[in-house]
């Protein structure tokens, strides 16, 4: 069994997010083997696969998932951290998912035949700038060669108004296009100045309005006041006074009481 690489090196910045290393394991005898990968921090690292059966002159590769930590690593931090491969023969089984239930089996028949492969692990902690630069640099270099390559796109000489290069507009078009936007912005800019004026206009006329109808309310009800106080203040005239007593039926009030208390007191004593 030969695995590779010999130190098991995780290069992740700080270390705060999660990274994934792989292991090659290659089986280099006659017969089948089994393996098995084991840590000495297994909260720490997720293997996968774990375990499982590799045939002769064949390869199967192994990522092994670091987790990251809740606070950035020093610079100075060593990992003390070890990874552990074991491989047996396995020439009666084939099938990986029954490899934990015969492990102890093949453990105690091919003990002499067992295979132990230790790898160190080893953090290269750097700063997050510093790893992010030449990534940068990268995408940078690769966007000008699409954009170099687009652009050499040919273009339709039939075709009156060249607009599409891989950019967005043809070096043609873009003064028009600059002067357009100005012109919009100009545009913008004076029907934002016209409306508001409009609108002041607008509010200063119905503010005027709204005066009048003030004053003219105002008006009104200062003209009821006064035709009221003269009603009620103006002394009443010779012609529509009424004399207290009037006559009834060519008779005087008093008369006419009187000879109404004749009659009841004839009545009641004639009846």
């Amino acid at each position: 069994m030969e695995v590779s690489p010999g130190v098991l090196e995780f290069k992740a910045g700080t270390f705060t997010k999660s990274n994934t290393e792989y292991l090659k394991l290659t089986n280099t005898s006659d017969g089948p083997l089994a393996f098995k990968v084991k840590t000495t921090a297994p909260k720490l690292y997720c293997v996968r696969p774990n375990a499982s059966i590799v045939e002769p002159g064949k390869s199967v590769d192994i990522s092994i998932i670091l987790q990251g930590f809740s606070q950035p690593l020093p610079a100075d931090y060593k990992c003390k951290d070890k990874f552990l491969i074991v491989s047996l023969p396995c020439p009666d089984l084939d099938n990986p998912a029954k490899l934990s239930d015969y492990w102890p089996t093949l453990e105690a028949k091919f003990k002499s035949e067992l295979i132990q492969k230790k790898l160190r692990v080893n953090y290269v902690i750097t700063d997050e700038a510093e790893d992010q630069a030449p990534m940068g640099g990268a995408a940078g270099a690769v966007s000008d060669g699409n954009n170099v390559e687009k652009s050499t796109e040919p273009i339709d000489p039939r075709d009156p108004n060249p607009e599409v290069t891989s950019n967005g507009a043809s070096h043609a078009t873009q003064p028009a296009a600059a002067a357009a936007a100005a012109a919009g912005i100009a545009g913008v800019g004076a029907s934002s100045h016209s409306n508001k004026s409009l609108d002041n206009s607008a509010y200063q006329h119905e503010l005027d309005d709204s005066n009048a109808k003030i004053n003219n309310l105002s008006n009104r009800f200062d003209s009821n006041e006064s035709s009221v106080d003269e009603k009620e203040y103006k002394p009443p005239s010779q012609a529509s006074r009424v004399p207290s007593e009037e006559p009834v039926a060519g008779v005087s009030m008093p008369v006419a009481v009187a000879l109404m208390l004749v009659s009841f007191l004839l009545g009641w004593l004639v009846f």
